[in-house]
């Protein structure tokens, strides 16, 4: 059970600093469900698996726990894009997502007062 907590607290971390980063640097003239997809596709970690029996092999104390949490996060983070890529659209997944990345919502700028004459 720790090493799901701890694997999903990592989730978590990942797609807050994906989020924050997809919004710094990607493309402000991309569409909104663009810029989700690009939030939520993390990369999954092929090197990590094969990274995490490095500690196991070499005899570390806590290597196997290294080696569950690495596991359980690549498996979770999979779970959770499949899930999330469904629900970019018309749901309140989709419109939290709308609100972080709409440029109409993020660049609104206040219109000038029309003076009358």
């Amino acid at each position: 059970m720790k090493v799901i907590f701890i694997a999903l607290l990592i989730i978590v971390i990942l797609y807050a600093f994906r989020i924050l980063a997809t919004r710094v640097f990607f493309d402000r003239k991309a569409s909104w469900i663009d810029s989700s997809m690009v939030s939520i596709m993390i990369p999954k970690g092929l090197a990590a698996a094969v990274l995490a029996g490095l500690p196991v092999q070499y005899g570390l104390e806590n290597g196997k726990d290294i080696q569950d949490i690495t596991y359980m996060v690549i498996l979770l983070s999979i779970f959770a894009t499949s899930v999330m890529v469904p629900l970019i659209q018309g749901t309140p997944l989709g419109r939290v997502f709308k609100v972080l990345f709409d440029k109409k919502i993020v660049d609104h700028k206040p219109q000038k007062e029309i003076k009358s004459a």
